[in-house]
């Protein structure tokens, strides 16, 4: 328990200024912006839940590629370390 707490606080500090970056967050308020003007004072019946389940689809899968785009692209820099340790 300890052990993975004092892992887990290194980890933030390490990965911190990986994340909160200039670009993420220009990418971040750009894309807040844009769903903001397609989804915007959408009425709340029936006929708009599809609308509104689109708008939840968009944003996780959003988040999901930005985050797997990272970590593939984290692949190539390392393929020589990688292939050192085989």
């Amino acid at each position: 328990p300890a052990q993975f707490g004092i892992l887990f606080h290194r980890s933030l500090k390490n990965s911190r200024s990986a994340i909160i970056t200039p670009l993420n967050l220009v990418k971040s308020a750009a894309i807040g912006v844009i769903a903001g003007l397609l989804w915007f004072q959408l009425d709340n019946t029936e006929r708009t839940v599809m609308d509104r389940s689109s708008y939840f689809f968009f944003t996780m899968t959003y988040w999901v590629f930005d985050s797997m785009f990272g970590a593939l692209m984290a692949f190539p820099s390392e393929r020589t370390v990688i292939l050192k340790e085989r």
